[in-house]
Formats: C-alpha cells, structure tokens, sequence
C-alpha cells in the first residue's frame, strides 16, 4: 500500500473513531455519571451489553451516539438510569442549561430525553455527522 493511500485509510478511520465531543462541563460530568452506574451495578447485568470490558464516553463518536445507543435504544439501561435520576436531571446533557418536561426532547418507544433547544440542534448537527461518519 503507498503512502497516499495508507494516509487515506488513516484520516477515514480518524473520523469515523472520533473522541467524543463534550459541548459543557456539565456534558462530561452527564456522561461520567451515566458510565459509573452503568459500570458499578452489582448484578453486572450491563457488562455483557458493552463491546468492550466497561461503559466509557472513548467507545462513542458523539454526545448524541452515546445517547441514541446507549440510553435511549435500550430499555433495561433506560429504566434503570431513569430509575437512578441520571437520565433527565434538569439540566440539558449537551448546554447544562435548565430545562424541563416542556423542553425540547427525543422519544424513542415511550422512552424520552429531554433537551434544550440548542442542545437539540446540537442533537441533530451530531445525528448527522454521525450518519455521515458511518457512511464513509
């Protein structure tokens, strides 16, 4: 393979295995909340969900892939951080500004994140570079 090409392969693979992108503090502490719970539960019952040996915002390309796949796609991790409080806290998980069951949200089988309206353009901007990030 020349050189051209192996530097091809290597900046495709760069942007479709991005590091997550925190838009706030409050997204990173989010985050690390949701991966304590999900990598501490006793029963261990999340741990054969997860690719690799534990929960981390480094298996994810963005804010919004972490959410869609994790939290929302799976009703058992859904329920059991909803039941925790670390799903809708009060706080938008992208801007960390306050928002509440009026606010922008996201549904997916009756189970809903709720989202600031910059947080949902951030959202969808995010929705998108991943569908183009798979794509490549």
């Amino acid at each position: 393979m020349n050189k051209k090409n192996h530097f091809g392969v290597i900046e495709i693979l760069s942007k479709k295995f991005r590091k997550m992108k925190f838009h706030c503090n409050y997204s990173e502490k989010y985050i690390q909340d949701i991966c304590e719970a999900l990598n501490g539960d006793p029963s261990g019952k999340f741990a054969k969900m997860e690719m690799t040996d534990h929960f981390t915002p480094e298996n994810y390309g963005s804010l919004t892939e972490f959410l869609q796949l994790t939290v929302l796609f799976n009703e058992k991790i859904y329920y059991y951080l909803d039941n925790k409080g670390l799903v809708n806290t009060g706080r938008c998980p992208y801007t960390g500004t306050s928002i509440d069951r009026s606010s922008a949200s996201w549904n997916y089988l009756g189970r809903t994140l709720y989202v600031s309206r910059d947080g949902a353009k951030i959202m969808q901007e995010e929705s998108e570079e991943d569908a183009d990030r798979l794509l490549l």
